[in-house]
C-alpha cells in the first residue's frame, strides 16, 4: 500500500490537482493526454550498493543525464524525482515521476503529450541504467482480472530457422468482440505457441476508459480513476519485485560465511527451463548467447562439455556482470554469478518465450 500512497500522492502534487479520497470522478480525463507507468529493473553495479540512499539515487540519476539528453531533479527526501528538460524550456507536453524507493525496481509515471511520452520512455529504455521489465503472458493473462471486457490482444511467437528445421510462426492481433474472454481461455490452452504480447480492454471502474498492457513492461489509460489506475500498478509492481527479490536471494550464486563454524558455504541455485520442443540445431541458440544481439546485450564464450551439453560464459566486460548457461536441446540452466546479471536474465526469458517452447511461467519458484 505503501506505493501505491506515495507514487500517488507525488503525482497529485506534480500536476498540481487536488481530489477528495474517495474519488468519485474519472481523474484521467481522454484529451489528447497519455497516462503510463514503465516498469524498469535497476541496473545498478557495486559501486552504488556501498552508497546511502541519498547518494546513491543521486548517481544514479546522474549517470542517467550524463547518458542522455534529459535530467531528472532529485526530491529533497530522494524517494522521487521529476523530469526536466535541460535546455530549460517551459513546457507541459511531458511530466514524469521517477519512484526510487524499491531496492529492485524503478517505476517511472508519464503524463502529457502520448507522443512526447513515448520518446522520453524510448530514451530511458536505451539507457544502461535501466532495463524494462518483461511482463511474461502470465502476467499479461492476470491483468485480464482488471479488464470488463478484452477489445485487443497482441500475440507474438516466431521460432527461428538458425535454430528450427520447419519453423513454427504464431502472430496477429485480435481485436473487438472475439478478443474477450473465450479467445483469452484458448490461448491459455495453446500457451506454447500463444505468446501474449500486449492486451487492452474497458477498465472495471465505471469510467469506460480503455487500458493496455505490453510485455515490455508499460501500462497505459486513457481515462479512469487514478485510485484505479495505482491500484493494479500496485500489483503488477508487487508480482515483479516478489520475482526479483526471490532471484535475489535464493538463485544468485555466492560464497557465504556460516555463523558456526566460520566456514564459507556456496548458496543459490540455477535457474532451469525446460524446452517442450527440443531445439535442432543446437549451434543458432548458441551464437545469439555468445555473440551478442539487439535483444540482449550479452557476449560469451562456448565450451562443449560432452556430445550433447555446452557451456557458456558470459565475457560482458563493460559492467562486470556474470552469467552462465549450460545448454542441451531440451534444458537450459542460467547460473546468476551476481545480482548485476539478472536483467540479463529478464532478456534471456523474454527471447526464449518468443522464440522458444520454453516453460517460463513455472521456473522461478
Amino acid at each position: 500500500m505503501a506505493f501505491i500512497f506515495g507514487l500517488t500522492d507525488r503525482i497529485r502534487k506534480l500536476i498540481g490537482l487536488e481530489c477528495t479520497l474517495d474519488e468519485d470522478f474519472s481523474f484521467f480525463q481522454s484529451g489528447g493526454n497519455n497516462h503510463s507507468i514503465q516498469f524498469f529493473i535497476k541496473n545498478f553495479t557495486d559501486e552504488y550498493r556501498d552508497l546511502g540512499d541519498w547518494d546513491q539515487r543521486n548517481l544514479f540519476l546522474m549517470d542517467i543525464s550524463s547518458e542522455l539528453d534529459v535530467e531528472f531533479e532529485l526530491d529533497d527526501d530522494s524517494m522521487f524525482a521529476v523530469f526536466e528538460y535541460k535546455n530549460g524550456k517551459e513546457t507541459r507536453m511531458v511530466q514524469a515521476i521517477m519512484d526510487l524507493r524499491d531496492n529492485y525496481l524503478t517505476v517511472v509515471y508519464y503524463f502529457g503529450d502520448p507522443k512526447s511520452c513515448q520518446r522520453l520512455n524510448q530514451k530511458l529504455m536505451n539507457c544502461g541504467q535501466l532495463h524494462a521489465c518483461f511482463l511474461g503472458s502470465d502476467i499479461l493473462e492476470q491483468t485480464a482480472f482488471y479488464i470488463e471486457q478484452i477489445v485487443r490482444i497482441e500475440y507474438k511467437f516466431e521460432q527461428l530457422s538458425s535454430m528450427f528445421l520447419e519453423p513454427v510462426v504464431v502472430q496477429g492481433v485480435l481485436k473487438g468482440e472475439p478478443a474477450h474472454q473465450g479467445f483469452l481461455d484458448f490461448i491459455r490452452s495453446n500457451r506454447s505457441y500463444f505468446n501474449i504480447s500486449a492486451i487492452a480492454g474497458h477498465i472495471t471502474d465505471g469510467s469506460q476508459g480503455i487500458i493496455s498492457f505490453h510485455q515490455k513492461g508499460t501500462i497505459q489509460v486513457d481515462s479512469c480513476r487514478l485510485s484505479s489506475f495505482m491500484e493494479i500498478a500496485n500489483r503488477i509492481f508487487t508480482i515483479l519485485r516478489n520475482k526479483y527479490q526471490n532471484l535475489m536471494e535464493n538463485y544468485v550464486i555466492g560464497w557465504d560465511e556460516t555463523q558456526l563454524n566460520g566456514y564459507m558455504e556456496l548458496n543459490g541455485n540455477y535457474v532451469e527451463y525446460r524446452l517442450k520442443r527440443p531445439v535442432e540445431k543446437l549451434d543458432g541458440i548458441i551464437r545469439f548467447l555468445t555473440c551478442g544481439d539487439k535483444t540482449i546485450n550479452l557476449f560469451g564464450i562456448s565450451e562443449r562439455i560432452s556430445r550433447k551439453l555446452w557451456s557458456i560464459k558470459s565475457t560482458e566486460v563493460n559492467t562486470m556482470r556474470q552469467i552462465e548457461f549450460e545448454i542441451s536441446d531440451s534444458v537450459i540452466r542460467a547460473y546468476l554469478k551476481t545480482g548485476d546479471s539478472i536483467p540479463l536474465l529478464d532478456s534471456v526469458e523474454f527471447f526464449l518465450r518468443t522464440h522458444v517452447e520454453a516453460d517460463i511461467e513455472n521456473t522461478i519458484i
